[in-house]
């Protein structure tokens, strides 16, 4: 399984947060995803993109659960980031593997 920031034991914390906990930390990774500090934007999106990666990995109810919630904005929020004019070719060192 895919675990390298969110370590087991932190990733396995956060599923048993509640919809409205949990939801706060996707918004932190939006907000970090969107900061002008190049760093912060470039945590934010590998936070979203390892959180989706290890949901993904997880039961099908649980997968489904939280990709029926939080995909859609986590997908506008990637491209708000990708297609603002302040983006610099390169500027991201986003790991998509």
């Amino acid at each position: 399984m895919r675990r390298n920031t969110c370590a087991n034991g932190v990733f396995l914390a956060l599923l048993k947060l509640d919809s409205r906990q949990f939801k706060f930390v996707i918004d932190a990774c939006l907000w970090a995803s969107k900061h002008d500090n190049r760093e912060v934007k470039a945590a934010g999106l590998n936070m979203c993109v390892e959180l989706v990666n290890n949901v993904a990995e997880t039961d099908p109810a649980t997968s489904t659960a939280f990709f029926q919630q939080f995909f859609i904005p986590i997908l506008q929020d990637t491209f708000f980031v990708l297609t603002d004019t302040d983006h610099k070719a390169g500027e991201f060192g986003v790991d998509v593997r």
